[in-house]
């Protein structure tokens, strides 16, 4: 694909990108083409599975001009591994609208997200009702452990563990301020010590797609007060 940073920009944003916003795209895109991803137990060029197998492989390669401007075409080509998953619809899809809610300053909290999106769920039990009106809700729950592998898998450092349950949870609070699948469901820390993990449960897909309206509107209500606020706060100075 050869898109110019001004059309990816303009999809991403949703109108015509700043001079930041050209400079976050190009620096995303190198930080993309520099990673570098190994799969075990698949050859991802050809799909065939297997223990003995192995894939060392990239996300993408990007060819750009060294001085690049927003109406300047890049070069883009996905590894062969990714577009294949993508393909067969078994690539890990991202909301960018949720996304892009995370502030500079909450990445951890945007990782979890990601990892959570990751997860593997299963059924929590029989179907409840957790708000007024809105009949039985499935869910759908996953345990995660905290440790060491958490924190690196999260790109986390602390200089001791309780630093990392703290962090974890305003990220849990954080995501649930910001996901509205989430804030419909359970996410918290639980327990002490070695036994602390991650409780989450959230609305299965097909229960979500029947109330994400309740809590869409909700959340407009809330930006639409905050923006009242603000503004009222402006006059009044």
């Amino acid at each position: 694909m050869r898109p110019t940073l001004y059309e990816i920009g303009r999809d991403l944003y949703g109108g015509k990108p700043s001079g930041e916003n050209y400079r976050d795209i190009e620096e995303a895109l190198v930080r993309l083409a520099s990673v570098a991803i190994t799969l075990y137990g698949i050859n991802g060029f050809t799909g065939e599975v297997g223990e003995h197998l192995m894939t060392h492989t990239s996300l993408l390669g990007v060819a750009k001009p060294r001085k690049s401007k927003g109406e300047d075409r890049f070069t883009i080509e996905l590894s062969t591994p990714l577009r294949r998953g993508i393909e067969q619809d078994q690539a890990l899809r991202l909301d960018w609208r949720i996304l892009r809610r995370f502030h500079r300053s909450e990445q951890l909290a945007k990782r979890l997200w990601i990892y959570l999106a990751a997860e593997r769920y299963k059924r929590t039990g029989y179907p409840k009702t957790k708000d007024a009106g809105h009949g039985l809700v499935e869910y759908e729950g996953a345990w995660l452990k905290e440790g060491d592998w958490l924190a690196a898998s999260l790109g986390a450092s602390y200089k001791q563990p309780a630093d990392f349950r703290r962090k974890l949870r305003r990220a849990c609070e954080v995501i649930q301020n910001t996901d509205d699948r989430w804030m419909a469901g359970t996410l918290r820390l639980e327990g002490r010590g070695k036994q602390a993990r991650i409780y989450a449960e959230r609305p299965t897909r097909t229960s979500w797609l029947q109330i994400k309206g309740h809590y869409e509107a909700t959340r407009r209500d809330r930006e639409q007060g905050r923006a009242q606020l603000r503004q009222q706060m402006r006059d009044a100075s």
